[in-house]
């Protein structure tokens, strides 16, 4: 896991794998990370990531004409990404591996980020802490078949 203050915080597998990244709106430099040169935007996912996401800061006046965007071409991926958003409180998030290697934990306050490529488990630190949580869908219960419990260490 590496960070700096002005780019996003990334977790990785021990084989170099991208398994999550962390952005803290308030602390990310938006020229150094905007994948498109004009400074508004922050690119936070690789591009071959099935779920795009990008932060933006934008002034009156600068905005994106009405828009949608054709599904030419679906990402593979072999598991659904979810993006957490901290809304209230402090969010505690491990991030896993499929194999169940633990590369880290994101700590998250109102208004960070994190996006999950593999596996994760939530917690919260703060009483009354809410979040949105935003996967490809359907959400199922947790018994359902897509829910790979993880074997990790304790």
């Amino acid at each position: 896991m590496s960070s700096t203050s002005s780019q996003p915080q990334r977790f990785l597998a021990s084989d170099g794998r991208l398994l999550a990244v962390l952005a803290r709106p308030d602390e990310l430099d938006f020229a150094a990370a905007d994948p498109l040169g004009d400074s508004s935007r922050a690119g936070l996912t690789p591009d071959g990531w099935p779920l795009q996401a990008m932060l933006m800061e934008r002034q009156p006046g600068t905005g994106v004409r009405p828009h949608y965007h054709v599904n030419d071409a679906a990402a593979e991926s072999d598991t659904r990404h979810s993006v957490f958003v901290c809304l209230t409180g402090r969010l505690v998030i491990g991030v896993y591996s499929r194999d169940g290697e633990h590369a880290g934990t994101a700590e998250l306050d109102p208004g960070d980020v994190l996006i999950v490529a593999e596996g994760h488990a939530v917690d919260a630190s703060e009483p009354g802490t809410r979040a949105l949580e935003i996967k490809q869908g359907p959400y199922l219960p947790y018994a359902s078949p897509d829910v790979v419990k993880l074997e990790v260490a304790r």
